[in-house]
């Protein structure tokens, strides 16, 4: 596994912000789940999931997913959100992307957040 990041930019947002532990877990699986993940947001000042400290969301994407969905659907099977709140919140989400071939993952995180298996 390579950790890769979109830019400078994007590596300041990721590496000078404390990560939610359970969001580094996320992001271990999701290492696991695919062939060279690329972050591509972090940490942002827009009051989204992206503001909260520490960090408990991240943008991802890749031009080889073939079935994103399955991708998606792995990682949720994984991670329950919240279970206070079931089947409000996803840990994962995906589109297409608006600019660039391939697709955009979502990741997000809540103190509640806890694995399946």
């Amino acid at each position: 596994m390579s950790l890769q990041i979109k830019n400078l930019q994007v590596a300041g947002e990721c590496f000078l912000v404390p990560w939610s532990p359970i969001l580094f877990e996320v992001y271990s699986d999701w290492c696991k789940i695919v062939n060279n993940p690329v972050i591509t947001s972090g940490f942002r000042r827009d009051g989204s999931m992206h503001s909260f400290l520490p960090l408990r969301s991240f943008d991802g994407s890749s031009k080889k997913y073939d079935a994103p969905e399955v991708i998606e659907e792995a990682m949720n099977d994984r991670w329950e959100y919240d279970p206070t709140r079931p089947g409000k919140y996803d840990v994962c989400l995906w589109h297409e992307n608006r600019d660039t071939p391939g697709c955009h993952f979502h990741f997000q995180v809540c103190e509640n957040t806890r694995r399946r298996r």
